[in-house]
């Protein structure tokens, strides 16, 4: 089964606007398309590290890139993101976070990813759900 992408982002961007304007509090609501692990180290290199309330992480559609490596090559080595170390790069993004990072994966995941706060199961997905530390 082939997903259309751009009608995913539609929707995404149509149900977070349609929320923000809900809202009775300002929202300032900033997204990055990118695989979350580059989004991610460029913000923390660009000295970003209190800069996230929430960290939302979608594993379920990580694409397989043969582009040549990017300056943040050492940063992606040095945790050698992979499906067996998940929750190590999960465990970085909690010391940068104030309130949660939620992950998804689909139900049938064979990630190692089992000691989070709380999580929430659907027919076909899960998300797991961190308390970052900077908030406490």
């Amino acid at each position: 089964m082939k997903i259309n992408m751009k009608l995913v982002e539609e929707r995404f961007h149509k149900n977070t606007s349609q929320a923000i304007k809900k809202s009775s509090k300002k929202i300032d609501l900033v997204t990055y398309k990118d695989k979350s692990i580059n989004a991610l180290s460029k913000l923390i290199t660009n000295q970003k590290s209190n800069y996230f309330d929430y960290i939302y992480i979608d594993f379920m559609f990580e694409k397989k890139n043969n582009a040549k490596p990017s300056k943040y090559d050492l940063f992606l080595r040095s945790i050698n993101y992979n499906e067996n170390n998940k929750l190590n790069f999960i465990e970085e993004m909690i010391n940068y976070c104030k309130k949660r990072i939620i992950v998804k994966e689909p139900i049938k995941s064979k990630s190692k990813i089992i000691d989070c706060d709380f999580e929430i199961k659907t027919k076909l997905i899960k998300y797991k759900i961190f308390n970052g530390k900077l908030g406490k």
